[in-house]
C-alpha cells in the first residue's frame, strides 16, 4: 500500500533526478564523486543531532561543489519518516530557498 507521503517522497525524487541528470549532462560540470562511505545518512527526525546530520549534508554539498540550487534540490532526498513529513508541510518558497529554509527548521546554517 503506498501512502501520500511515499508519492509525494516519489515525486520528488523524480524532480529532482531529472535536475540532477541535466546538471550532470553539462559538459563544464565539475562535481566531484564520494565514496558511499560518505553520503549522508537518511535523517528521520530522531535519535540524531539534527545539527550534526546537518553539518554532514552542507561537508557533502560542498565536497561535491554543488550549486545552492542543487543541493536545495536534493535535500529531502536525505530525509525520511517524521522529518520528510515535517519537510512536506513547508511552503514552496521554503523549500526552494536555502536560508529561508534555515530559518524554518532552526537549525544552524
Amino acid at each position: 500500500m503506498t501512502t501520500r507521503s511515499d508519492e509525494m517522497f516519489e515525486d520528488q525524487q523524480r524532480k529532482t533526478s531529472d535536475t540532477l541528470r541535466a546538471a550532470c549532462a553539462t559538459p563544464s560540470s565539475t562535481l566531484r564523486t564520494v565514496p558511499v562511505t560518505f553520503t549522508p545518512p537518511k535523517y528521520g527526525g530522531s535519535n540524531v543531532d539534527a545539527d550534526a546530520w546537518l553539518a554532514h549534508f552542507r561537508r557533502y554539498v560542498g565536497y561535491r561543489q554543488l550549486p545552492v540550487d542543487e543541493a536545495v534540490a536534493m535535500f529531502p532526498l536525505f530525509l525520511k519518516d517524521t522529518a520528510f513529513d515535517w519537510y512536506e508541510t513547508l511552503a514552496g518558497e521554503v523549500k526552494n530557498n536555502w536560508e529561508a529554509f534555515m530559518d524554518a527548521s532552526g537549525l544552524m546554517c
